[in-house]
């Protein structure tokens, strides 16, 4: 997904409810504290506190102390019970479960600045990930940023749910660039079963916010998730799915790739001629959009070119060719390990689809891949698989 910006809008919502919930709290637990059970004037409690009477007027209407420690002073001359001192601090701080003795005041424009952070590790993340680092970049969102968030969407949502769109938009962003990495690496299963999951959590936030984009990723990661099981029905019907939903949603041309490429081999997989050559002729046309990453171009045209050898069509061989241009550094090489790893995998199985029997060239094949191997596990398996059986063919 491309990187949003803070809507001051928020923020500004954000700061009205939480004044509105300091006013409410003031009028109506500490000025009638002070008045029917101390009975004293906002003169003596200020001189109490140690501050002029004019700042206690404030503090009852709303305005927060000075600092912690004043704050601290309100409680005890307010003669608070520990329940009532721990909402007021914990109000103070805007943020609920906090511990009594944290001094950090609340301020909205913090949440701008924790996003627009998040914005900039996503962008470092999808970075890393397309040159060859997805496993790397996938336990770092399960350590570090998907917690973070969730930790941050339960602090805001109690009090503030018309604030909180934006945590979860990149909450939701996160899951699925988080789910993206497991692709790239973890064998078939075991993906399967953590992008199920993440789909689930996707579900959780389109619930929540009543938005259709988590609705969309969760689509889109199920259809991932259903292909690597080989359930093809499943996988083209999620994905027409998502593809539905951004039509009106979604500009991300990386994503619009991501989700037609598997649509066309989903479809191809099922030996749906017509319906998978269709999006295939979709999938051409948004190859040169502007924004597309390179590493998602080099996948659209692995994709063009491995629908026409499951169809068992020779146009394979031409596709292949241009899709290496690409893919294939002049000097030699691979472009990235990704796209060097799915053309590999991509020719060998075409290989054995084609029923050629050319034991050294695979084997050639196979020796290029594995210095590609370290963060790309599914693929090593499905290169290896490839080349066991063109070997046993061959002895045969």
């Amino acid at each position: 997904m491309t990187r949003g910006r803070v809507d001051e809008g928020i923020v500004e919502v954000l700061r009205i409810g939480w004044r509105a919930k300091l006013y409410e709290f003031g009028q109506s637990v500490l000025r009638p504290q002070r008045e029917a059970v101390l009975e004293l004037t906002q003169q003596q409690i200020a001189d109490k506190v140690g501050i002029h009477q004019t700042e206690i007027s404030r503090i009852e209407s709303g305005t927060t102390p000075k600092d912690y420690p004043t704050a601290q002073a309100i409680a005890e001359c307010y003669r608070l019970d520990q329940e009532a001192t721990n909402e007021y601090l914990h109000l103070l701080s805007g943020l609920r479960g906090l511990t009594i003795v944290d001094k950090q005041a609340f301020e909205p424009d913090q949440l701008m600045e924790f996003l627009e952070n998040i914005d900039e590790r996503l962008e470092e993340y999808q970075f890393a990930t397309d040159n060859g680092l997805p496993k790397q970049i996938s336990q770092w969102f399960d350590d570090r940023i998907i917690p973070k968030l969730w930790k941050k969407h339960s602090e805001i949502l109690p009090y503030f749910p018309a604030a909180v769109w934006p945590v979860q938009e990149r909450l939701a962003r996160s899951l699925f660039q988080y789910g993206q990495t497991i692709t790239y690496w973890k064998l078939h299963l075991e993906a399967f079963q953590n992008l199920q999951l993440v789909a689930s959590q996707l579900d959780q936030l389109a619930e929540e916010s009543d938005q259709l984009f988590p609705t969309m990723l969760a689509h889109s990661t199920r259809a991932s998730a259903c292909y690597l099981i080989g359930d093809y029905e499943s996988s083209e019907r999620n994905a027409s799915l998502a593809l539905g939903i951004a039509e009106s949603t979604c500009s991300d041309p990386n994503f619009l790739v991501e989700n037609c490429s598997l649509r066309a081999i989903s479809l191809a997989k099922l030996d749906l001629l017509r319906p998978a050559r269709h999006v295939v002729k979709n999938l051409r046309a948004m190859l040169d959009s502007e924004g597309l990453r390179p590493v998602v171009r080099r996948g659209g045209l692995e994709t063009i070119a491995r629908v026409e050898s499951v169809l068992g069509s020779q146009k394979f061989w031409d596709n292949l060719e241009f899709a290496k241009t690409e893919i294939i550094r002049p000097e030699g090489g691979y472009e990235d390990s990704y796209s060097g790893l799915l053309i590999i995998r991509t020719e060998l199985e075409a290989m054995r689809l084609f029923k050629m029997e050319e034991k050294s060239y695979a084997e050639e094949l196979a020796r290029k891949a594995s210095p590609l191997y370290a963060q790309h596990e599914r693929l090593k398996q499905e290169i290896e698989k490839e080349v066991e059986h063109l070997a046993r063919k061959r002895a045969a």
